[in-house]
């Protein structure tokens, strides 16, 4: 008998864990497990060491409890940030009002209103702490009155309708929304958008959605990221470009610096436009 061949056959008949197999290795030194203030300290000095100061940890620390609430089985094991607390108590109509006026909207228009009207981000949070597009498009109202409040935010809603972003079919269904106006809390803007004009390029950079990595490539994001906006936007053409210019003006990108992006893409006539649209004051 070939000796390999019983020995391989002696294996699969009792099993890597068989009595008569080797125990595994027991080692009496193993690091202790650290306590609930060392490893958040550990957290904290990770950030710090990263290059971030101690007002950008709040952001990060607020988006890792996000992912832990995305993670979490039970709702009373997710953990309620204490300014969503405070807005909650301070406006008890507003999730009724957001659930019957704005429910006609679909997923991929929520996301598209949360990037013309500066608010991508918002929306971004509020999916990654939400368990279903639901719950995603009611949380992401919630911050966008919070931020906008009620005047600017009902005011932001009419970009649905001037770039296009309802179907026919909507379009009563949104006047019904801005007659229940009067339901509406109001609400004090907290917080202004970055000065970039994502309405005015909208229609402009998602005729190139399906080209979105040449985009990407030519604002110089490199392989990784263009895979990871890939991956969140779950294949989306129209998500993932929207994503990218977000993130570039995020990043101190201007209007201006996304012609020469388009022209490297031989989308002259776009280039154009923009440029055009931008000399003109925007229009």
């Amino acid at each position: 008998m070939n000796p390999t061949h019983g020995a391989t056959h002696q294996y699969h008949a009792f099993g890597p864990n068989h009595p008569t197999g080797a125990p595994p290795p027991y080692s009496e030194s193993a690091t202790p497990r650290p306590t609930e203030v060392e490893a958040a300290r550990t957290l904290m000095n990770q950030m710090s060491g990263m290059g971030f100061s101690h007002p950008e940890c709040k952001p990060i620390l607020v988006r890792l409890i996000g992912l832990y609430n995305a993670l979490a089985e039970r709702t009373e094991d997710k953990l309620l940030l204490a300014a969503q607390d405070e807005f909650s108590a301070c406006y008890p109509k507003l999730n009724h009002w957001i659930n019957s006026n704005l429910v006609f909207l679909r997923d991929n228009q929520v996301f598209e209103l949360a990037f013309v009207s500066g608010r991508l981000s918002e929306y971004q949070n509020a999916q990654v702490n939400s368990n279903s597009v639901d719950q995603t498009r009611t949380d992401f109202f919630r911050r966008y009155f919070q931020q906008e409040g009620t005047t600017n935010g009902l005011q932001k809603l009419g970009l649905l309708g001037s770039l296009d972003i309802l179907y026919a079919t909507q379009h009563a269904s949104m006047y019904a929304t801005y007659q229940g106006r009067p339901e509406l809390e109001l609400i004090t803007a907290t917080q202004e958008t970055i000065k970039f004009d994502f309405a005015g390029v909208f229609k402009i950079v998602t005729e190139v959605s399906a080209e979105w990595r040449w985009l990407a490539r030519g604002l110089g994001n490199d392989e990784p990221y263009i895979k990871k906006v890939f991956s969140d936007c779950k294949g989306s053409c129209q998500k993932a470009v929207l994503t990218v210019v977000n993130d570039f003006a995020l990043h101190g990108g201007t209007e201006y610096e996304l012609i020469p992006a388009l022209e490297r893409m031989d989308k002259n006539r776009l280039a154009q436009k923009l440029n055009l649209y931008l000399q003109s004051g925007r229009s």
